[in-house]
């Protein structure tokens, strides 16, 4: 039997997969419930329209994400875990495009409607503050305020996975490459 938090669980999960494979304006309520095998008014019950809905997809994706860079660090010394994060969120490009897909998505809705802007600088933050305890573990001591590079670190990998996903044939690898040596000179200048 599901508890309520494993039902709501899944339903986020069958809205990860329509919104990724139909996008935003052509998924529905229905097709979500149809996707998570329950009645559409019990998508309602858990969250109050389907822009809630969407927001808890990304706040989800990022929670794993956050999630998976604490394990990281807590399993890797600070020499290998720079090179291990960059190289996991490259990976996360390649292989969960529809993840990224979703973030503009989210992004650009935000511009049209307000109500989504806090749910925008919310997932952000999110995403600084993940890339900024990584900076924490790896440059203890330090010239430069870590917020700041994580903020610097999350614009250039929403960059690069954006020209990936616009240009199937940009070098996102190389890309990558050169992003990890430039953050390890700076690291190692300090």
């Amino acid at each position: 039997m599901e508890t309520s938090r494993t039902t709501r669980e899944h339903i986020i999960q069958a809205a990860y997969h329509v919104l990724v494979e139909q996008g935003y304006d052509a998924a529905t309520i229905k097709a979500i419930a149809r996707e998570a095998g329950v009645a559409p008014g019990l998508l309602h019950y858990y969250f109050a329209n389907k822009d809630e809905l969407f927001v808890e997809v990304l706040k989800d994706i990022s929670r794993r994400y956050t999630e998976s860079g604490y394990q990281r660090k807590s399993s890797l010394p600070p020499d290998q875990l720079r090179e291990a994060t960059l190289n996991d969120m490259l990976q996360r490009t390649l292989k969960n495009p529809g993840a990224y897909r979703l973030r503009y998505e989210l992004f650009a809705l935000g511009f049209r409607n307000p109500a989504l802007q806090p749910a925008i600088r919310s997932l952000l933050e999110s995403g600084r503050s993940g890339i900024s305890h990584i900076v924490d573990a790896v440059a203890s001591e330090r010239s430069f305020d870590a917020d700041t590079l994580a903020s610097i670190l999350l614009a250039c990998i929403d960059g690069l996975a954006l020209q990936h996903l616009a240009e199937p044939d940009f070098d996102i690898e190389s890309a990558y490459r050169l992003l990890s040596r430039m953050v390890k000179s700076l690291l190692e200048s300090e």
